[in-house]
């Protein structure tokens, strides 16, 4: 997992200073970001107080989530799966992608099933806790599980070959800020 996430240029989410990676990550400017298990918090300190709230109220829902929202009702399954043939056939084994808002894993275990390959998979969302629920049924050197605010995303531009988020830009407190 660290070799998938240093062939990531990092910036840090508080400053957006390079990132540097040995056994934890840290800037230049004292800002540090820490791996808990396998799982990187790179959640700026600064984090708003809506989103860390977000970020709860969903985790404490995680084990009913598909069931809440109706996630295998024929409606949304096949709305899901739609959006994710076109993604899965946008990649390639030299593919970065990039999964923000992440919920519980349902839209990373239906792409893993049908992309052909790629480089390096993150998978983040919001909650720590939501991320440990989703890496349980995914496994793969090339997936990264971490925590990030999507409104300060701690990669440096053209990363990424595909970056998406499904059913959770509502969430944004600012939907007009630059992701």
């Amino acid at each position: 997992m660290t070799t998938s996430l240093a062939s990531l240029q990092l910036l840090c989410p508080e400053c957006r200073a390079a990132l540097i990676l040995d056994s934890e990550l840290h800037c230049k400017n004292g800002h540090e970001f820490r791996r808990q298990g396998s799982l990187w918090d790179l959640l700026p300190k600064s984090l708003s107080v809506l989103t860390a709230e977000e970020g709860r109220y969903h985790a404490e829902q995680k084990e009913t989530w598909i069931e809440q929202n109706q996630i295998n009702a024929v409606r949304n399954l096949d709305a899901h799966q739609s959006f994710l043939e076109i993604i899965a056939d946008l990649c390639n084994r030299s593919s970065n992608i990039l999964e923000m808002g992440g919920g519980v894993g349902f839209d990373m275990k239906l792409l893993l099933q049908m992309v052909r390959g790629f480089q390096v998979y993150v998978f983040s969302e919001v909650s720590l806790e939501l991320v440990a629920f989703a890496e349980l049924e995914a496994t793969g050197d090339n997936l990264v599980f971490c925590t990030l605010d999507a409104q300060r995303i701690p990669f440096a531009d053209s990363q990424f070959d595909c970056v998406f988020m499904v059913a959770a830009f509502h969430h944004l407190p600012d939907m007009n800020e630059r992701l």
